[in-house]
């Protein structure tokens, strides 16, 4: 069921790839294309924070009612599950493409490459402002989708 608190986190985590892809986009080789890649981003965060951060607001309150702590252990569960997801979508499309190509002998090899396409891709964006950046922003996408619950319920 739609709520407002699915809508916020949606929105939230969107932005919050988007401006980490932006980010990204400037740590990949010079020559590599982009394309869509914030869009692509956004909107397989946008699915996280609708499933996952959204759905799971206002519970974990507190004994005085606050539930801060549960925003902000959403906002950074919904930041790795966004991150993890990304990573596995761009692996696997790019592991599809060179499978494509014959570069794998088995299917037990393509799948050992997608674990390895993430942990380069990682290694890539794993800077300290790309890691201020999901912190930050996971924290404060957390608390705003807390305030959003707690508001329009």
């Amino acid at each position: 069921m739609p709520t407002a608190a699915k809508l916020a986190a949606a929105i939230v985590f969107a932005a919050l790839a988007f401006v980490a892809s932006e980010i990204a986009k400037t740590l990949m080789p010079a020559n590599t294309p982009a394309g869509w890649l914030s869009e692509i981003n956004a909107a397989i965060s946008a699915l996280v924070g609708w499933f996952l951060a959204g759905r799971r607001t206002g519970i974990h309150r507190t004994v005085s009612g606050i539930g801060w702590r549960g925003a902000l252990e959403r906002g950074l569960t919904g930041t790795v599950a966004a991150l993890v997801l990304v990573l596995l979508f761009h692996a696997t499309a790019r592991m599809i493409t060179q499978s494509l190509r014959r570069r794998y002998d088995n299917p037990g090899e393509a799948v050992l490459a997608v674990v390895e396409l993430m942990i380069d891709y990682l290694r890539m964006i794993a800077t300290a402002e790309m890691a201020v950046t999901l912190l930050c922003g996971g924290l404060l996408a957390g608390l705003v989708v807390e305030q959003v619950s707690r508001r329009w319920r």
